[in-house]
């Protein structure tokens, strides 16, 4: 006996396709879809103006998709991020490798013949679902899920290169706040939206602009911050509640934002003279009102300095940490997972730094350990290992009777998990 339900399931049942089925052979199908990824358009020199698309099955199967010309206008309502949808007659062509997936060689095309339906019909809504800073989720640099954010732009930064496999990409920070934390945030604007949609920010240090970034995820720069993708858009005057909410938030804290902008500036553009901090100052300091690009000068002595507090091991050249290689031996860094890193000698040295005010313990890494003892690492490690224990010594005691000047900032444990440590970033002896 069949149930009138499972009749009524039977009936609206479709026979879809899975995207890792469709092959440029394919000729009917029907598939059932997620846009998760939708770019800008872009114009390529000598080509059409196009816009990618990237599709996911209910497999989790992935493929890209391409819409050329005048049809990206046609298709900028019928196809939005996070819409599902039922599609048919599009064609499907190989892509150069270079542009492939990792799971799927091939393309969707999209043109005027393709039949488009939305499953969730023509009312639903796929907009923007705002988050406050405080609700992006931390210390998961592995999820790549797309978010929406509402800020309140602080700062927007010079270009700079980055160089990413063989060529350099523009960068631009961009410096958000919101009601919900006092920490800013930074979102990396990558390669063409650095370079345009920023300048909507022209007259950032004359007013407090609110903007919605969309389509951004989580990354792991200066701990915890945020990423452009190919889907990012910069929406300098967006609408909505809670838009209006934290408009009118911004007026109510002109004097709050300003001094939040102040401490950003004095970080990025910082001082030539030195201000000497007491320990006893950076002791006090809480999480709550440090931001993570800032730092201090102290001046200190170490009189209890020891070679025995000095460890070595092996690391990667890359990266610096900790390998299992021996000695110029080539690896991959399980750590950076660079495949031909290289063991080199590394070392650490923790003290205790004193001043007329406290004491504070420091842990410094290869670079300034070389500048402290005025050793490089695979001197430092042949003068422990073997009879020069008098010349470690010597040095030792050097910096047992040395006034050092150190420049201390937090650790990105701030930004990723609002635990206040200090690290060393610059030894100077004078």
């Amino acid at each position: 006996m069949i149930y009138l339900s499972n009749l009524f399931e039977l009936e609206i049942k479709k026979d879809y396709t899975y995207l890792d089925q469709l092959t440029d052979k394919t000729k009917q199908y029907k598939v059932k879809v997620k846009v998760i990824q939708k770019a800008r358009p872009k114009q390529s020199p000598g080509k059409k103006k196009c816009q990618q698309l990237i599709l996911q099955d209910d497999k989790g199967n992935t493929m890209r998709g391409a819409i050329f010309g005048d049809d990206i206008s046609t298709f900028e309502q019928a196809l939005e991020r996070n819409g599902e949808y039922e599609i048919s007659n599009a064609m499907i062509q190989p892509v150069p490798q270079q542009f492939q997936l990792k799971d799927n060689e091939y393309q969707m095309n999209f043109n005027d013949r393709v039949n488009v339906t939305p499953l969730h019909g023509e009312s639903s809504t796929h907009g923007p679902k705002f988050l406050s800073i405080a609700e992006i989720p931390r210390n998961d640099d592995t999820n790549k899920e797309l978010l929406d954010v509402l800020g309140i732009v602080l700062y927007v930064g010079e270009i700079r290169s980055v160089r990413t496999g063989n060529k350099e990409v523009p960068v631009r920070d961009i410096i958000i706040t919101d009601d919900s934390t006092q920490h800013p945030l930074i979102m990396c604007a990558w390669n063409d939206l650095a370079e345009m949609d920023c300048e909507t920010f022209a007259n950032w240090s004359k007013s407090f602009i609110i903007t919605a970034l969309t389509a951004v995820h989580v990354a792991t720069y200066k701990g915890f911050s945020l990423a452009s993708t190919m889907s990012t858009e910069i929406v300098s005057d967006p609408q909505g509640e809670r838009a209006a909410k934290l408009r009118l938030w911004a007026e109510e804290n002109q004097m709050l934002l300003r001094d939040r902008q102040a401490m950003i500036l004095e970080a990025r553009t910082p001082l030539k003279a030195r201000i000497i901090s007491t320990l006893a100052e950076i002791n006090a300091k809480k999480a709550a009102n440090t931001w993570q690009e800032q730092t201090h000068w102290i001046k200190i002595t170490i009189p209890e300095a020891n070679h025995c507090d000095l460890y070595f091991y092996m690391g990667c050249n890359n990266c610096g940490r900790k390998g299992i290689a021996e000695k110029g031996d080539t690896y991959t860094c399980s750590h950076c997972k660079d495949n031909k890193a290289i063991a080199i000698p590394r070392v650490t040295f923790t003290f205790i730094a004193v001043d007329k005010t406290g004491t504070k313990k420091f842990t410094i890494f290869t670079k300034e350990v070389e500048t402290l003892f005025g050793l490089t690492s695979s001197e430092l490690h042949s003068v422990a290992t073997s009879d020069g224990a008098t010349k470690l010594d010597e040095k030792i005691n050097h910096i047992r009777s040395t006034e050092l000047f150190l420049e201390i900032g937090p650790s990105v444990a701030l930004n990723s998990s609002r635990l206040l440590s200090w690290v060393v970033r610059t030894i100077s002896f004078e």
